[in-house]
């Protein structure tokens, strides 16, 4: 445990050193993407388009993978909590609460991204579903790197967040594979075939 210490602190300190201004900048703006007010906005257009489309459980369940995640970061903080990084020589952004594992906005954004590439992908051709999916990924990943460079996380933090969040992601994929069968007069979405599987 000691040793996972030395090399996350480690990690950070190098990360902190090649600070610049161009690259804290960016970094706050990144990170923005990652606020809750912000998923929860994109997820809110996301579900009111579904809606419009009749896609009501599509439009729940990204939604509800927001939701999730919120909860999921919650439980998380509280079964492990840990201070976040104190020493950090420009703070750049006041850490909300006392725990940084884990990374709240990386998990948030991991989940919240991916799980509407996955869902929402169902009404995309097949290449445009890659699109999607890698569009969701790079997202995730510069939240991710962002928190970082802004200070606030420790990068086994960020991990926690890209993990919890792609395993919450597929949770909510696997759910809509299984609600393709249901009844389409609730809006359920087509089932991915073999080919356009990611």
């Amino acid at each position: 445990m000691r040793s996972l210490e030395s090399i996350d602190q480690g990690v950070w300190n190098g990360i902190q050193a090649r600070r610049t201004p161009w690259i804290d900048a960016a970094s706050l703006t990144v990170s923005r993407i990652g606020w809750w007010p912000v998923l929860l906005g994109i997820v809110l257009l996301a579900a009111f388009w579904l809606c419009l489309k009749r896609r009501f459980f599509p439009a729940g369940l990204v939604f509800g993978s927001f939701v999730g995640a919120v909860l999921l970061t919650a439980a998380m903080a509280a079964l492990i909590p840990r201070e976040p990084p104190e020493n950090v020589v420009y703070p750049l952004e006041h850490v909300a609460g006392n725990s940084s594992f884990p990374s709240p906005e990386t998990l948030a954004a991991t989940a919240t991204f991916l799980a509407l590439a996955l869902v929402m992908g169902t009404m995309l051709p097949g290449r445009w579903r890659i699109v999607a999916f890698g569009a969701a990924l790079v997202l995730a990943g510069l939240v991710g790197l962002s928190r970082l460079f802004i200070g606030v996380c420790y990068p086994s933090d960020v991990i926690a967040g890209w993990v919890a969040g792609l395993a919450w992601a597929l949770v909510c994929f696997e759910v809509q594979q299984r609600a393709a069968s249901w009844p389409s007069s609730i809006g359920a979405p087509e089932r991915f075939d073999g080919g356009a599987r990611f």
